[in-house]
């Protein structure tokens, strides 16, 4: 059912998704940290330079699932874990690629 399985912590930020054209991901965080969903609207090859920084970050607590779109898509550790998470120095998440 997955197309892929990582972990991600604070040393770690995968790259999940690089294409030239868009893809569609279905992400899953199953914990225990949170992790931040990072997408950029051209590929790193395909980049100026000095473009460095994605142009969407999105935050996704532990058992939480969310779609992004883009031609390059990576993950990481967020800095501010919340106060109610326990404080762990790393998280696993999964994608399915759906278009």
């Amino acid at each position: 059912m997955w197309d892929g399985v990582t972990y991600v912590e604070p040393s770690r930020r995968p790259i999940i998704h690089e294409g030239t054209d868009p893809a569609r991901l279905v992400v899953t965080n199953t914990g225990p940290g949170v992790v931040e969903l990072f997408v950029w609207a051209t590929a790193a090859f395909d980049s100026p330079p000095g473009v460095a920084g994605p142009g969407i970050r999105m935050r996704l607590p532990p058992g939480n699932t969310r779609s992004v779109s883009g031609p390059m898509i990576g993950a990481g550790f967020a800095d501010d874990q919340s106060e109610n998470i326990r404080r762990v120095p790393f998280a696993a998440i999964a994608w399915r690629v759906v278009g």
